[in-house]
């Protein structure tokens, strides 16, 4: 009868420890949801970060090569035989460095 109510007693322990884990498992999954959902906000914050300063840049970019041409516009209409010279240099130079090479 002893061992009765010792296996009885055991039984109610291990109940009592598998409802414990079962309690503690239900909690990690809510808990590693809400990190789920947390990291899904903050990713898609890093996202739309990344994303402005790639078309900032880019717009940075399309601008200087915009200037660019209106300065090499400008400089060619104001200062025509010096880029000409500028010009005839620079197709020397590779010339010459075409020559080197074979």
């Amino acid at each position: 009868m002893k061992r009765m109510f010792q296996d009885h007693n055991t039984t109610d322990k291990v109940n009592e420890d598998v409802e414990a884990i079962k309690q503690d498992i239900k909690e990690l999954t809510e808990k590693l949801k809400d990190l789920k959902d947390d990291a899904a906000v903050l990713l898609s914050e890093q996202f739309s970060n990344f994303a402005s300063v790639v078309n900032d840049l880019t717009g940075r970019g399309r601008q200087g090569v915009r200037d660019g041409i209106a300065d090499l516009y400008l400089s060619t209409r104001h200062h025509p035989l010096r880029n000409l010279i500028y010009a005839f240099a620079a197709g020397i130079i590779v010339t010459l460095l075409c020559r080197n090479r074979k």
